[in-house]
């Protein structure tokens, strides 16, 4: 039976999550972690990788995606295609920006939390085997990126992102772990770069 990883800082979302799993009879659930910091207790008490690490992106004060370069580290195979362990970001957020950093920085799929008990089975199935996931929702976003964002930053898009989002700068700054202030002056700098005059316009790009 393949092992999964649970990282999701909502508690009823992460035991909802994981009775799922188990439920389904297919997959087991033999950890579970709601930031970083408790992550890297968790794979550190492991002396093998789990199959599988479901992934939140916002974790209280952590962005998710840093734990992603973290395990490749730690299990040099933990990236791409046939690794261990294999890495599914599932996340509210389905701007582009997040979806093609999740994948660049080492995840094989990605999934959004919205989606059909169905479609969130068959993500797992396939990152299992190895197969790179997207559904089909969010793939016309990941080939869509303007040239006006080829001059951003990582942080610049990931922040750019979180707006097509509809998040406010507290809770970017949350999200991201960095001040209120530092967001705003990376809007500014986004309002410099793209042309948009304000925030809805940055949300139309």
């Amino acid at each position: 039976m393949n092992t999964i990883v649970l990282i999701e800082d909502h508690e009823m979302m992460r035991r909802g999550i994981s009775e799922w799993i188990t439920d389904t009879g297919q997959w087991k659930v033999v950890g579970e972690a709601a930031s970083l910091d408790e992550a890297h207790v968790l794979f550190d008490s492991y002396p093998e990788p789990p199959d599988l690490v479901l992934l939140d992106i916002s974790l209280r004060k952590d962005f998710g995606l840093d734990l992603i370069p973290w395990l490749k580290e730690k299990y040099p195979c933990a990236a791409g295609e046939n690794s261990k362990p294999a890495i599914l970001v599932y996340s509210v957020y389905q701007g582009y920006t997040l979806i093609q950093e999740a994948m660049r920085r080492g995840a094989l799929g990605y999934v959004c939390k919205t989606n059909s008990d169905a479609e969130f089975a068959t993500a797992i199935e396939s990152v299992l085997l190895g197969k790179r996931y997207i559904d089909q929702n969010l793939t016309q976003k990941i080939f869509a990126v303007p040239d006006i964002l080829i001059g951003l930053t990582k942080r610049e898009r990931e922040i750019f992102s979180l707006v097509q989002n509809g998040m406010d700068n507290r809770g970017i700054a949350k999200t991201l772990a960095i001040h209120r202030g530092t967001v705003e002056n990376y809007i500014s700098r986004l309002y410099d770069k793209t042309g948009a005059k304000n925030r809805e316009d940055l949300k139309k790009l």
